[in-house]
């Protein structure tokens, strides 16, 4: 082997590696940082690259590995509770953003066919870097959090179909007609692989590891060679295998094996884009340069929110879903360079796309960090679409009074609070709850129970649960920040209201009591409690007994499972309220 080149991936692997680091301590997404380490590495920066046509080819893998892990994360039953904004809501977007840009180009002086690849370019948002975010905010499972991955999975099928129309290289509508039935046969091989040959196998060799992983490489290369045999690029071939090994729970095991190959390609990939990157090629698109950025940032997100306003949706969640999407994607710069090798854009123009992505995903961080901000400024932005006759508003709340007065307000019905919400309706307390689980909140609409979708920090979900004339406030919420916040803005509009939360550790358990709280839960000492009290009960009555406690708990279970969905919550934590809380 060339010993050159094992020098040339040592050297984009460490500086990818020294770079992200220090990105990492910004809390910066990674693929800008990938890029930045190229352009440093590369020709416009130190050139201290020499085999870079062979890096590029390696580099390719990195595109068909994510497509790869893409097709198996496939699952279309993410959005069935956002489904028709997923589905009908993004392909509006997909289409108005595509001709909004395609004009904006043609105004600024761009040919019809840059400007068709530019519109493509900017359709899409990062599922890299939002997903990311999403998951370091535990946010998965609020309604944003939601509608934001429902809407990314379909860009990304439209983005495969961008692929493999690009990567024939032929545009005349019987060559495309042509494709695409190869492509939708290419489609039913994948099912057929999915659901009736490829199961058998993975089931024979599913405690093998390592010929679990080979099997998923060979699958993987397979269809990278077929794809690329009849014309299509071998990143559609990535998908299509990945579509084939979307079988669960085999497929978690190849993603965890897979994922590290797939990002070691991918810094290559991303790096190697960075080497092309030319300051001197984007001295002459600098205006174009700031326009599609603003446009990325403000327009794009608008956009979306707008659209999930006539969907239905609060303009505040419009809005935050709207603003994690204002980047453009890795898959945009994976169109980018392939419309470069098809001589379709020039160098300059793949530069301007490379540094409208790398400025877009730094910023999303910063929109992340700050979405409640944005969701509050620019909500009234927004109301006016509400009001229209033809929107039929989601709904996510239910009150049983107009204004609740010297009643409970629960702060999360997940685990412990449904547990609370029992004892509660069982000593017919009133109380109405406060939840971002939009399944939550469906469960309790369907149990006739007053509840609120949204986040208690937000002034509108005070106002609602009046929390000004609450009586108690519990908060199951484990974050020692958002409790602090309560603590103290329900101490501000009412010194008289009663505090119980709940916290993971001591320490944070003191820090609340300073700040103000009346009662502090540690979930874990009380399990540990009740863990003691069960062998307290097995050694003086028998350790026979176990099986009665056993048969009692999996009733317990079955029971909940069915009708909450929910798991068990502990039963000396609701004692605990009752005992020290309760009043006649």
């Amino acid at each position: 082997m060339d010993i050159f080149l094992l020098k040339d991936i040592a050297i984009i692997i460490f500086a990818a590696t020294i770079i992200a680091y220090l990105f990492s301590l910004l809390k910066q997404p990674l693929i800008p940082t990938y890029l930045i380490a190229g352009l440093i590495i590369g020709p416009t920066g130190l050139s201290l690259i020499s085999n870079h046509d062979i890096i590029v080819t390696l580099s390719e893998l990195g595109i068909t590995f994510l497509l790869f892990l893409v097709g198996m994360e496939l699952d279309f039953s993410r959005l069935r509770d956002v489904r028709h904004i997923s589905i009908a809501g993004t392909t509006i977007q997909v289409i108005s953003t595509f001709f909004l840009v395609f004009l904006l180009s043609i105004a600024l002086g761009f040919s019809t066919s840059i400007s068709a690849i530019l519109g493509v370019c900017f359709i899409f948002s990062s599922t890299m870097v939002v997903v990311k975010l999403i998951v370091d905010k535990n946010e998965i499972d609020t309604l944003h959090g939601r509608m934001m991955l429902g809407i990314l999975l379909v860009q990304d099928v439209f983005a495969v179909i961008a692929i493999s129309i690009l990567g024939t290289s032929v545009f005349s509508a019987p060559l495309i007609i042509a494709a695409g039935l190869k492509a939708m046969g290419l489609f039913v091989l994948a099912w057929m692989c999915n659901k009736f040959v490829f199961p058998l196998f993975l089931r024979k060799i599913e405690k093998k590891g390592e010929v679990m992983f080979l099997f998923a490489l060979s699958v993987c290369f397979l269809f990278s060679a077929i794809t690329f045999s009849i014309g299509f690029s071998i990143a559609l071939g990535g998908f299509l295998a990945g579509i084939s090994l979307a079988i669960f729970p085999y497929n978690l095991a190849i993603m965890e094996k897979i994922s590290s190959l797939k990002d070691f390609f991918s810094v290559l990939f991303f790096a190697t884009l960075g080497m092309q990157f030319s300051f001197a090629g984007l001295s002459g698109h600098l205006v174009p340069l700031v326009v599609f950025i603003l446009f990325v940032i403000t327009i794009k997100p608008t956009i979306i929110a707008v659209i999930a306003v006539l969907f239905g949706y609060t303009s505040r969640v419009a809005v935050i879903c709207g603003s994690g999407l204002g980047q453009i994607s890795e898959f945009s710069l994976i169109l980018a360079v392939m419309a470069e090798k098809a001589g379709m854009i020039t160098g300059e123009i793949l530069s301007m796309i490379i540094a409208i992505t790398m400025i877009t995903m730094a910023l999303t961080a910063y929109t992340f960090k700050y979405d409640i901000i944005i969701g509050n400024y620019f909500v009234n932005t927004f109301r006016p679409l509400e009001k229209l006759k033809f929107v039929k508003k989601q709904k996510l709340e239910l009150k049983k009074e107009a204004v609740p007065k010297n009643h409970i307000v629960l702060c999360g019905a997940h685990v412990i609070g449904q547990g609370i919400i029992d004892s509660l309706e069982k000593m017919n307390v009133p109380f109405i709850v406060v939840d971002y689980n939009p399944e939550v909140i469906k469960m309790l609409i369907n149990r006739n129970i007053s509840c609120i979708y949204g986040d208690i920090t937000h002034k509108e979900v005070i106002d609602k649960s009046n929390l000004r004339e609450a009586s108690f406030v519990i908060s199951t919420i484990p974050y020692e920040k958002e409790n602090e916040y309560i603590i103290r803005k329900a101490k501000m509009l009412n010194a008289g209201t009663k505090i119980i939360t709940t916290s993971n550790t001591i320490t944070c358990a003191m820090h609340l009591y300073r700040k103000g709280a009346d009662f502090v839960i540690i979930p874990k000492l009380i399990s540990a409690n009740k863990m003691g009290n069960y062998l307290s009960f097995l050694f003086e009555n028998g350790i026979e007994k176990i099986d009665d406690i056993k048969r009692e708990e999996l009733k317990y279970l079955d029971r909940k499972k069915e009708e909450e969905k929910t798991q068990r919550h502990e039963k000396s934590f609701l004692k605990e309220i009752r005992e020290k809380y309760y009043l006649v």
